[in-house]
């Protein structure tokens, strides 16, 4: 059976029948099919009409007799309604089908309030247990990369407080696992082993024709290589030509400048302007200003320049990795590297090439091995600069103990580049050699001139 149709209206009303007057705003509904009576105002014809008070606008107030309720019969005047009096019947009101508007209004504020207790209560109950899984110390944490506590720079500072481990993934998970000490100075050793099979093939070993070369334009070549210089560690330029004019000496000579130019290239402490590091590291370490300060001052920036430069290294070989979640070392592809082969071997020829047998074929087989060289060695580079610890070369050699006597390296070059570990993981620097700061792994090959 339909419902009747219902019309609402709003009404304020006032009982003045009380001592003080009681105002009241209420949503009355009622049907059009009953008509009371009729009142006949100054403006128009009233219609008196059965209906029942669905709700009060507001508070309902103190002082309404209890017939002035929800769901009370009352009767109203149509169609002017506003500031009426309502006369409230104390006749029952007969049930009607479906929910009112009122009880409809009272189940929706309901179920707002259970709702917002439900979400209170989650998120107490959420913040609950993330205390317990942490312990009860969830207000400082560590960035996973941060050195141990020992170290004086590891210290969590005021500002890294209220700050949750499960904010952010742990950097430690996916950073490349280093390898051993052993693993690396074999490969390093499989370098020195291929640029001396690169050296033994491919450059003769009579004397040079004198009216084709001459020792200033040595000079200058190596000059150019960055390899002699006043002012830097290793031998000098003349030093390195009488070794390489002398058939006897000519292939440590060789060694000596295949090895210092190629293995700087990788290194990252080097910033060679041959870099065969990624392009990206190469730039910005170009572009890193010297230190021009001196003193104390010096020493402590030195300090932090060398600890911000470690993570950043760390931290750029995980980011330029296509692959980060194999936790392997960068691979660089061999379309990458052939550009910068390409530059060093035109570089390197300039000394190299008096030495290289005058015939088209013998140029082309020693260029084309030179940069299989050159690309073999960079890939090694990418794995050093790809592990938590720094690694640098060694080029020099200050003494070796030769047969109960010390020699200087000026007696002598380095054929065969040394390796040493610098600081471990976190970037604390580890002990000092002989030579430089940090662990002799792999000590340098020296040449001797033999008498």
């Amino acid at each position: 059976m339909a419902q009747p149709l219902v019309t609402t209206v709003i009404v304020t009303t006032t009982l003045s029948e009380k001592s003080q007057p009681i105002t009241y705003t209420a949503i009355y509904g009622y049907g059009t099919q009953t008509t009371l009576a009729t009142v006949a105002g100054a403006q128009t014809t009233q219609m008196v009409v059965p209906a029942t008070l669905l709700t009060f606008v507001g508070a309902r107030p103190g002082g309404l007799p209890k017939t002035v309720t929800q769901n009370a019969p009352a009767s109203v005047l149509l169609p002017f309604v506003t500031s009426t009096n309502v006369q409230a019947t104390p006749a029952p009101a007969e049930g009607r089908g479906g929910v009112t508007s009122g009880a409809a209004a009272g189940i929706a504020i309901g179920c707002l309030i259970a709702g917002i207790l439900l979400g209170i209560a989650a998120a107490l109950c959420y913040f609950s247990r993330r205390r317990q899984r942490h312990g009860g110390h969830g207000d400082v944490s560590e960035v996973a990369m941060t050195p141990s506590k020992d170290a004086a720079y590891a210290q969590v500072g005021p500002g890294m407080k209220n700050q949750d481990d499960n904010s952010m993934p742990q950097l430690k998970n996916f950073l490349l696992d280093s390898l051993s000490d052993q693993e690396l100075a074999a490969e390093l050793r499989d370098r020195h082993h291929l640029i001396q099979q690169h050296v033994e093939n491919h450059y003769h070993f009579h004397p040079l024709d004198a009216t084709r070369v001459n020792r200033q334009s040595l000079i200058v070549a190596l000059s150019q290589l960055g390899l002699g210089q006043a002012g830097t560690e290793g031998p000098s330029a003349e030093t390195i030509v009488s070794f390489a004019l002398d058939p006897n000496t000519r292939q440590i000579a060789l060694q000596h400048v295949l090895s210092t130019v190629i293995l700087t290239s990788i290194d990252f402490n080097a910033r060679s302007p041959l870099s065969m590091l990624p392009t990206p590291v190469a730039t910005f370490l170009q572009s890193i200003p010297t230190d021009e300060q001196r003193g104390h001052s010096r020493q402590v920036d030195a300090q932090a320049s060398t600890l911000a430069l470690h993570w950043w290294r760390v931290l750029s070989a995980f980011l330029l990795h296509s692959q980060r979640s194999q936790r392997t070392a960068l691979t660089p592809s061999d379309a990458a590297l052939a550009p910068q082969a390409a530059a060093m071997a035109q570089a390197l020829n300039r000394f190299l090439g008096y030495f290289v047998e005058d015939s088209d074929t013998a140029r082309f087989q020693q260029d084309s091995h030179l940069r299989e060289v050159i690309v073999e060695c960079a890939k090694f580079g990418y794995l050093l600069f790809s592990q938590p610890s720094d690694w640098c070369m060694l080029h020099v050699a200050e003494h070796e103990q030769v047969a109960g006597t010390v020699r200087s390296y000026r007696e002598g070059i380095v054929s065969a580049a040394g390796l040493v570990k610098q600081t471990d993981k976190n970037g604390r620097r580890l002990g000092r050699s002989a030579q430089t700061s940090g662990t002799l792994v792999v000590p340098p090959v020296v040449g001797w001139r033999t008498e």
